[in-house]
């Protein structure tokens, strides 16, 4: 009999003490902030690729077509310092047993700021007949401020309204007591470019004629789940 009545009265304690805690908790808001950011890109990184070739009066070499390539992108207006070899090592594709028939690739890497150079770089590359040209990715120098700004835009957001629903019944939002960033959202453009698919190489007098060339806007977006106090006005 006494086991059973101790029993009973650790039950009614416990109950009591979960009890107190729960009126202890302060009451809250729990609100979710979003904040959406649309940037255009700054960093267009785009594939060059050389391939040796033979033709009637003999082969163009990998060192002509460099030689070209830079002398191309400089009447572009590129820095050449932007410009770097992508593949450790040279491809050599081998179109016959003899030695001197062995062709060589290499590929390099551009990085541009805007859709503009991006034209001027496939006019004057098209002149020399490098046409293996496509856009590997894009992105933005600041990118990583960017993120930044877009999540505290979403603790504002949530802030703000939190602060309107509990001031439409007299009350005020206090501290944050909790915060979980709910998402994010960063959608990097693939840019589905390629000189010859998208049909902007041109040849004669058609390859000094002007074309719009435009990039998907880079899109980030934050979701801030956050816990205020309520308190009093």
């Amino acid at each position: 009999m006494k086991k059973y009545s101790f029993l009973a009265a650790a039950m009614l304690f416990t109950t009591l003490a979960i009890g107190q805690v729960y009126q202890q908790e302060k009451p809250y808001i729990e609100v979710t902030g979003i904040a959406k950011m649309e940037v255009v890109p700054d960093q267009i990184y785009l594939r060059i690729m050389l391939k040796e070739r033979n033709e009637s009066r003999g082969k163009i070499s990998i060192e002509r077509l460099e030689t070209d390539m830079k002398g191309a992108l400089k009447r572009a207006g590129i820095d050449i310092k932007n410009l770097s070899l992508q593949d450790a090592e040279s491809d050599l594709t081998k179109i016959s047993r003899r030695k001197q028939d062995v062709l060589i690739s290499k590929t390099y890497q551009l990085v541009v700021s805007d859709a503009k150079t991006v034209s001027s770089v496939v006019d004057e590359l098209g002149k020399i007949e490098i046409t293996d040209l496509n856009i590997v990715k894009v992105s933005h120098s600041l990118m990583e401020t960017l993120r930044k700004d877009v999540r505290i835009q979403a603790m504002k957001a949530a802030k703000t309204k939190a602060e309107y629903l509990l001031d439409a019944i007299g009350e005020k939002a206090g501290a944050a007591t909790m915060v979980v960033e709910n998402s994010w959202m960063e959608n990097m453009p693939q840019e589905q470019f390629r000189s010859k698919e998208a049909n902007v190489m041109m040849s004669g007098s058609e390859a000094n004629s002007e074309y719009e060339l435009s990039f998907s806007k880079i899109t980030l977006e934050a979701r801030m789940q956050v816990r205020f106090a309520i308190e009093g006005k």
